[in-house]
């Protein structure tokens, strides 16, 4: 299970990317994955261009995102995340074998 980073170790790593160092020497000198450190620094530089803020999370960058791929049977954006992974479940583009059970969706074509 994923351990939570405490706030104190949240500001350190805020303080020294604000220092200038890079994500990676972050994570080197904290202990706390490369992943999370860009999650808490480069991730969230991100500009929403509808709202002209920064993005509040990685979650609500990864909607953004969804909301921006176009569906290819319908030519128009998904309406949201979800409705993008279920058609890449089983829409044209569905790839074998792939699922997303943190979202209780499962692909319904047969792996080879």
């Amino acid at each position: 299970m994923p351990r939570r980073i405490p706030e104190e170790e949240r500001e350190e790593i805020s303080r020294l990317y604000d220092q200038g160092l890079r994500p990676s020497e972050i994570a080197r000198q904290t202990g706390v994955s490369y992943a999370s450190v860009y999650g808490m620094t480069k991730a969230r530089q991100r500009i929403n261009p509808d709202t002209g803020e920064k993005f509040k999370s990685g979650t609500e960058y990864e909607y953004h995102l969804a909301k921006q791929r176009i569906n290819p049977e319908t030519e128009k954006p998904f309406e949201s995340k979800m409705t993008y992974y279920k058609s890449a479940l089983t829409g044209s583009t569905a790839k074998r074998g792939r699922a997303f059970p943190s979202l209780g969706l499962t692909t319904t074509v047969p792996v080879s």
